[in-house]
């Protein structure tokens, strides 16, 4: 996900077909991309008069389409060969529906393919936008220079960005090891965002090494783990752990990486509770939620609200009434 700085924060658009017209693209790059990535990009390319025109992309590593077949291929009922419907499917409707859509907000799709290196599918809307008023991150002062830690370019410019907006260098490391290299010469830094799906010396892997090398303080390095899916029980074990400061679901948002290093100082910060003079204490330890549904669009749901409210949460599922007792048995939520 690589959503341009100068975005509004609202726009006024017709949101449903935009949905699906973002999910159509996005569902064609994840099936004919068997290595490497899909990015959805968002950038400005005007702003005028209380309007803006943004560009939607979504670029993937995938199969590609041949120079002569980019044509055909936005023609109903068609892919680029039959060798291609045999293989992945599908009726060839999906972009012959979306170009429709299109063209009823205004606008066209596109496309830049190379075939077997991958393709870029992008359009351009205006709309109605309103900048609203800034939002405004506290407790961020503390952090100058983070160190970023992904096998990923992409991943790792985005990430760049964000930092740098709120003035907070950077020096990135594409695997473990360079992580390592850096610490090891003396270079100190504030925070390490550490990616956990990496060649040779995964993320937990390599924080296992920084607190077993570096720990010569009394206050930890803080790291923050970012990795796909928040209810892998054996890695939120491994966090706690190894004292991992908060964990972030990606692909991560500006929103959401501000939010957790707002709060990596107030861990152990008291605050009254509204209505009493009692004190809480905010935590970023892991807790554990049991959800019961039977429903597995619900269960979806409720997991990614709840992780996306609290990065720290453990989702334990249960599918039955007989599951959710057994779980709650189990793991005591």
């Amino acid at each position: 996900l690589n959503l341009d700085s100068n975005l509004p924060r609202f726009i006024r658009t017709d949101s449903i077909r935009l949905k699906q017209i973002i999910v159509n693209l996005l569902g064609n790059a994840v099936k004919f991309t068997e290595s490497g990535e899909v990015e959805l990009k968002l950038e400005v390319l005007e702003k005028k008069n209380k309007k803006c025109l943004i560009r939607f992309n979504v670029r993937d590593t995938g199969i590609g389409i041949k120079s002569n077949k980019i044509d055909k291929i936005f023609q109903a009922f068609t892919q680029e060969d039959a060798s291609t419907t045999k293989k992945y499917g599908g009726t060839g409707l999906g972009l012959a529906i979306t170009n429709k859509l299109l063209a009823l907000m205004n606008s066209k799709l596109q496309l830049e393919s190379i075939a077997g290196k991958g393709s870029k599918f992008f359009f351009e809307l205006w709309v109605d936008a309103e900048d609203g008023q800034a939002k405004e991150w506290e407790n961020l002062t503390w952090i100058k220079k983070a160190l970023i830690v992904d096998d990923n370019l992409n991943n790792r410019t985005i990430l760049e960005r964000m930092m740098h907006l709120n003035q907070i260098s950077t020096v990135s490391a594409k695997n473990g090891f360079e992580a390592l290299q850096f610490l090891a010469s003396g270079e100190k830094f504030d925070v390490v965002l550490m990616d956990y799906h990496m060649p040779y010396m995964d993320g937990l892997d390599t924080i296992r090494q920084i607190r077993e090398i570096f720990n010569d303080s009394d206050t930890l390095l803080p790291i923050v783990l970012l990795f796909s899916s928040s209810d892998d029980e054996k890695v939120n074990r491994a966090c706690e752990a190894l004292k991992v400061n908060a964990r972030l679901v990606k692909p991560v948002k500006m929103d959401d990486l501000y939010e957790v290093l707002s709060r990596l100082l107030l861990k152990n910060k008291i605050k009254p509770a509204l209505g009493s003079e009692e004190t809480q204490h905010l935590t970023l330890k892991a807790i554990k939620i049991l959800v019961a549904d039977d429903n597995p669009v619900n269960m979806l749901l409720a997991k990614t609200i709840i992780n996306r409210t609290a990065v720290n949460a453990i989702v334990i599922e249960a599918a039955t009434g007989i599951d959710a007792i057994n779980a709650f048995k189990q793991y005591d939520p």
